[in-house]
């Protein structure tokens, strides 16, 4: 029976030492905010072309409940644009993003 008890405690020792070895400290990395010469934003011009196809494809769903095919989509895009329809969408289409 003591050599049972024996072996579990030398096989707690090994764990607990193999355990506190191997822990390490990790390094943390901070990364500071950089500003880069002539990093400029590109220029805003509204809403993208695939914010509208997107849009598109939903209204078809919501609407009719079937996914529209490209040459739909296609038609939707030009019918807005040929309209002037897309300055009013753009805060709608910046919401749903």
């Amino acid at each position: 029976m003591s050599k049972i008890f024996n072996c579990k405690i030398a096989i707690g020792l090994i764990c607990i030492v193999f355990l506190v070895a191997n822990c390490k400290k990790q390094e943390i990395t901070v990364h500071e905010n950089l500003v880069i010469d002539g990093n400029k934003p590109p220029t805003y011009e509204g809403v993208s072309q695939t914010q509208i196809e997107v849009y598109i494809s939903k209204l078809y769903i919501d609407l009719l409940g079937l996914q529209a095919t490209q040459l739909e989509i296609t038609n939707g895009v030009s019918y807005l644009k040929s309209r002037d329809a897309i300055k009013p969408l753009e805060k709608c289409l910046c919401m749903m993003c």
